[in-house]
C-alpha cells in the first residue's frame, strides 16, 4: 500500500530482545562518480559487488530521469521513480536507505509515496523497514528531483524481528480525520495517544487503544492536535514503536481580491468564491477570475472545468510566486464546500490588457489578450527567446512556444491569447496559448479564411466548409463544425450569423481535404494565370441580393485577379465548370456574371470623415481600409 510521505519525527526505540539485524552490511553508490554524460538517460546503476541495484523508472512521466552536470545529480521527474533492490534471490532484507539530494527544494516531500516502510523526507532522506525492493515516486507535474547519492544497509534478519507499524493520515488537517494504523500480518497493533514511547507497553492501561488481535489493522479518529504512537506485535515479539503528530488547522477566510493584498505565503486559507469564472485550463494549472482579480490554481487535482462558474470555498495554501498570485492543494482541498457549474461553452473570455497594464503588474494570474502584437525571437536553438511586440515594448513569452514560434519574424501581427503566470526580476512574461484569428460574417452569413501557417480551431456559432466543382456544378465537399481543427494551409469558406468570430490557433495538425478546389493567400496577391482554369472569389450579385451569395468570375473573362490577404478563393479547371460564369451556395449555377458586393468590400467597416461608422446607404466621402473612397 502506498503511503503518503509526511516530515515525521520517527521514533524507534528497540528492545534489547526483539529487532536485531544480524551482520548488516552498508554500500554507497555515488551517483556524481559514474562518468555519465550531461543530459544522458539513465536507466540503472550497480554497487562493485552487484548486491544492490539502483534503478530510475520513468513510470507515467513525461521526461525519463536524466544525469545532469549541472548539479551532478540525476534528476528525477513527475511520474517517476526510484527503485532500489537486492540482488535476485538474496534472503537479506534491506534495514535502512540514505538518499543524498542536491537540496531540500530539490528533494522529496510530503507528496511523494513509498511502497513499503517508513521514510523521513527532505534533502537528507531517510527510510527504515524491512524489504528486499523499496520504491519511492515523486508524483506527476511540473519540477524534478537531484539524486546524488545512495547508502543501503541490508543483511538477516534475526528471527525475532517485527517490522514496525506505518501510521497514515495527514499531517494537517481541518476538522477530523480518521488514522489508520498497519503493521505487518498477523500483528497486533498497540497505540498511544500524547503518550512518550517509553511509556507505551501492551500492558492494560498503558496503551490508549489497540486493534483488533491478529488483524495488523488500527483506527481512530482525531479531531485536535495530537501525537499517535504504536507498535506492533507478533507472538511475544514487538517492533519499534513509531510516532506522528497530527495538527488540527484552522483556515482564515480569504478572497481573491484578499490575496492580492498579500505578500506573505499562508498555509491552509478558506478561499471563498462567489461567481467566479474558470477563465482557462493548463493541464492541472487553472486560471480562476472573480471581478477585475484572478488567482492560478497552481498544480491542482481539483476538477474544475473551462468557463465553470465557482460559488463557494475550498481550503488551500497561498503561494506568492514572485509576485504571482497562486494558491496550491494542501491536505484539506476538496470540493466538499465549493458549487462547480459547468457550461456548455468553450469560448475563451481573455481580458484585454496593453502593454503598460502588464508592465506595471496588473491583471496577474489571469487570461489575457494583447491585441495587434508581433513575434520575434532572439537567439537560436535552446537558446531562442520568444517576445510579443508593440512598438518598442515587449514582453518575453516562455513556456508553449511551440503555440507562437512559426509566427516569429513573418511582418504579421496578432491578438495573442496567454497566461499572465511568471514575474521575473519585476518584469512580466506570459505564456502563450494560441493567437485569435477575428473573422468577420456580413449580412449574407458568408465568408472565407486562409492561413498558411496556422491550424485554426472552429468557434462555436460557425462552421467551415470546403468545396469543389464537380460536372458544371459546386458541391461541399467536407464540413467542420464547432471545435473541429482546421490544418494550416487550408482555404475554407465559413457559414455562420452575421457577426464577428475568434478562430483560434492550435497545434494539433487538423483535418485537411485532398479534393478541395478552394486556395487561398497570406498576402494580397496577383494570382498566377492559369488558362485551363477559372478563378472565382465569394460575392453576390449587383444588386446585393443575400440569396445571391456564391462564387463568382473576379474578372469578366474568368482569369486570374488580386486576392485578398488571408482570403480564400475558387480555381476549378474549365472542363469541370461547363463554361460556369457563377456558383451560387444555393445550388444555381448561371452563365451571369454581374458581381455586385464582393466578400472584401461586403465585411469592411465603412466610415465618414468624422470617423463614424456608417452603413451602406450613406452618401458621399467615406473610408475603407484606410482609403477615401466616394459613396454615390
Amino acid at each position: 500500500m502506498l503511503k503518503h510521505l509526511r516530515f515525521l519525527t520517527m521514533m524507534l526505540c528497540l528492545a534489547a530482545f526483539h529487532g536485531v539485524w544480524a551482520a548488516d552490511k552498508t554500500v554507497t553508490i555515488d551517483l556524481t562518480a559514474q562518468g555519465w554524460a550531461n543530459a544522458q538517460d539513465v536507466t540503472s546503476v550497480q554497487d562493485a559487488s552487484g548486491a544492490v541495484t539502483v534503478t530510475f523508472d520513468k513510470g507515467s512521466g513525461v521526461n525519463a530521469p536524466k544525469y545532469y552536470t549541472t548539479g551532478t545529480a540525476v534528476r528525477i521527474y513527475g511520474g517517476s521513480s526510484i527503485v532500489i533492490s537486492l540482488a535476485e534471490g538474496s534472503t537479506e532484507k534491506i534495514s535502512q536507505i540514505v538518499y543524498t539530494f542536491s537540496g531540500a527544494s530539490n528533494a522529496p516531500t510530503n507528496t511523494a509515496t513509498v511502497n513499503i516502510g517508513n521514510i523521513t523526507p527532505g534533502a537528507i532522506t531517510t527510510w527504515s523497514g524491512s524489504a528486499s525492493s523499496v520504491s519511492i515516486s515523486r508524483p506527476s507535474g511540473s519540477g524534478h528531483w537531484r539524486l546524488q547519492k545512495v547508502e543501503v544497509t541490508f543483511g538477516t534478519e534475526d528471527a525475532t524481528h517485527v517490522d514496525a507499524p506505518s501510521i497514515s493520515g495527514n499531517e494537517d488537517f481541518v476538522g477530523s480525520q480518521q488514522i489508520t494504523i498497519t503493521g505487518p500480518a498477523n500483528s497486533t497493533i498497540y497505540y498511544g495517544i500524547d503518550l512518550a514511547a517509553d511509556d507505551l507497553s501492551e500492558t492494560p492501561g498503558e496503551y490508549t487503544g489497540k486493534g483488533e488481535d491478529g488483524t495488523g489493522v488500527a483506527q481512530l479518529t482525531l479531531d485536535a492536535t495530537h501525537t499517535v504512537v504504536a507498535f506492533a506485535k507478533v507472538g511475544e515479539n514487538k517492533s519499534a514503536v513509531v510516532s506522528k503528530t497530527f495538527t488540527l488547522q484552522q483556515p482564515t477566510d480569504k478572497t481573491i481580491a484578499d490575496l492580492h493584498g498579500m505578500t506573505e505565503d499562508q498555509a491552509f486559507i478558506n478561499l471563498k468564491l462567489t461567481n467566479a469564472k474558470v477563465v482557462y485550463v493548463d493541464g492541472k494549472n487553472v486560471y480562476v477570475r472573480e471581478g477585475d482579480k484572478a488567482v492560478l490554481f497552481y498544480n491542482t487535482n481539483l476538477e474544475l472545468p473551462l468557463n465553470s462558474t465557482l460559488n463557494g470555498s475550498v481550503i488551500c495554501d497561498y503561494d506568492n510566486y514572485y509576485g504571482v498570485i497562486e494558491v496550491k492543494d494542501n491536505d484539506a482541498t476538496n470540493l466538499d464546500l465549493l458549487t462547480v457549474t459547468p457550461a456548455t461553452s468553450t469560448t475563451l473570455d481573455p481580458n484585454l490588457a496593453t502593454f503598460a497594464e502588464l508592465m506595471a503588474l496588473n491583471k496577474v494570474a489571469d487570461l489575457v489578450r494583447l491585441n495587434d502584437v508581433s513575434i520575434t525571437v532572439e537567439g537560436e536553438g535552446t537558446s531562442a527567446k520568444y517576445y510579443a511586440n508593440s512598438g518598442a515594448d515587449k514582453i518575453q513569452l516562455y513556456g508553449n512556444n511551440d503555440a507562437i514560434k512559426n509566427l516569429a519574424g513573418d511582418g504579421h501581427t496578432y491578438n495573442l491569447i496567454a497566461g499572465f503566470n511568471n514575474i521575473y526580476k519585476g518584469t512580466p512574461e506570459l505564456k502563450p496559448f494560441c493567437v485569435a484569428i477575428p473573422v468577420t460574417v456580413g449580412a449574407t452569413g458568408y465568408s472565407t479564411l486562409y492561413y498558411g501557417n496556422l491550424a485554426l480551431t472552429v468557434p462555436e456559432g460557425a462552421t467551415a466548409s470546403t468545396y469543389k466543382v464537380v460536372s458544371g456544378k459546386l458541391e461541399n465537399s467536407r464540413s467542420f463544425e464547432a471545435g473541429k481543427n482546421l490544418s494550416a494551409g487550408m482555404a475554407v469558406v465559413i457559414n455562420a450569423n452575421p457577426g464577428n468570430y475568434d478562430f483560434l490557433s492550435t497545434t494539433n495538425k487538423g483535418y485537411s481535404d485532398t479534393d478541395n478546389m478552394l486556395l487561398g493567400t497570406d498576402t494580397e496577391t496577383q494570382l498566377e494565370a492559369d488558362a485551363g482554369s477559372y478563378f472565382y472569389w465569394l460575392a453576390t450579385n449587383k444588386a446585393g441580393d443575400i440569396a445571391s451569395v456564391g462564387f463568382y468570375w473576379g474578372n469578366a473573362d474568368g482569369s486570374a485577379f488580386t486576392n485578398g490577404a488571408h482570403k480564400a478563393y475558387l480555381k476549378a479547371p474549365k472542363e469541370a465548370t461547363s463554361g460556369a460564369k457563377t456558383f451560387l451556395f444555393s445550388g444555381e449555377t448561371t452563365g451571369i456574371n454581374t458581381i455586385g458586393a464582393t466578400e472584401k468590400t461586403a465585411n469592411e467597416a465603412v466610415y465618414n470623415l468624422a470617423g463614424q461608422r456608417v452603413d451602406d446607404n450613406y452618401k458621399g466621402v467615406v473610408i475603407v481600409n484606410g482609403k477615401k473612397v466616394i459613396k454615390k
